[in-house]
């Protein structure tokens, strides 16, 4: 697998994550709207449930941009501890620009995706540097 198949691996998996398997439920729980609507008269459970939701989201959506990466050393016997922090990262990275996305709205869907496409261009630089030099 060359490294432009990773990278093209990756992009697939961050828009398969980010639109397909990302349910309608999913997108619900992020927003901090949606479960004020549901717990009117308590913020703070409200905002613990939308983060929880963020970060499931954000979880699921750094182990499966790290695949290619995982599969890579998992199949040449290399020590991949360092992706784990790597995807512990991108998570939280994820999870901020869903944050600014779905709640602060101080960001749109195409500036959402462009930074995503950020995150998914330096990890895989870093990843490359890392593992395939």
């Amino acid at each position: 697998m060359s490294e432009v198949d990773i990278l093209v691996m990756m992009f697939f998996i961050h828009f398969v994550f980010d639109y397909y398997v990302q349910s309608r439920s999913n997108v619900n729980i992020k927003s901090i709207n949606w479960w004020l609507k549901r717990h009117p008269r308590n913020i703070t459970k409200a905002k613990l449930c939308c983060y929880c939701g963020l970060m499931m989201h954000s979880f699921t959506w750094s182990y499966a941009v790290l695949l290619p990466f995982l599969y890579y050393t998992w199949s040449n016997n290399l020590n991949n501890a360092v992706l784990y922090y790597f995807m512990s990262t991108n998570a939280l990275v994820h999870c901020a620009i869903d944050d600014m996305k779905t709640n602060s709205r101080c960001i749109n869907s195409i500036t959402d995706q462009f930074l995503h496409s950020i995150q998914i261009v330096t990890l895989w630089l870093v990843c490359y540097a890392i593992y395939m030099m």
